[in-house]
C-alpha cells in the first residue's frame, strides 16, 4: 500500500503494525500536499481501529485517516 502513496529510502518496524518510513516523497496527493513533496519520515500506524498516516517534517505533522479500496477485478478464476 505503500509504494501507492510514497518513495522512501529506508523503513523501520517500530511496533507491531506500525511501521515508520525515511526520507519519503509523495508520488500522489495527501491532503493538501502535492505529488513530489518530500517528508523527513512518515509513520503507517494499522495497529488500531482507526488506521492512520503520519507526515512530519521540520518538527510538525500531519495525521490522515487510513481507508481500503478495492479496484476492478483484474484477474477471474478463468484468467480472463
Amino acid at each position: 500500500m505503500e509504494k501507492q502513496i510514497f518513495t522512501w529510502q529506508q523503513w523501520d518496524d517500530i511496533a507491531e503494525g506500525v511501521y515508520q518510513y525515511y526520507i519519503i516523497e509523495l508520488v500522489r496527493r495527501v491532503g493538501c500536499f502535492g505529488e513530489g513533496e518530500c517528508f523527513e519520515r512518515a509513520v503507517m500506524d494499522y495497529s488500531s481501529e482507526e488506521p492512520s498516516m503520519t507526515l512530519h517534517r521540520n518538527g510538525l505533522e500531519w495525521k490522515f485517516p487510513l481507508s481500503l479500496t478495492v479496484g476492478d477485478m483484474v484477474r477471474g478464476p478463468d484468467n480472463s
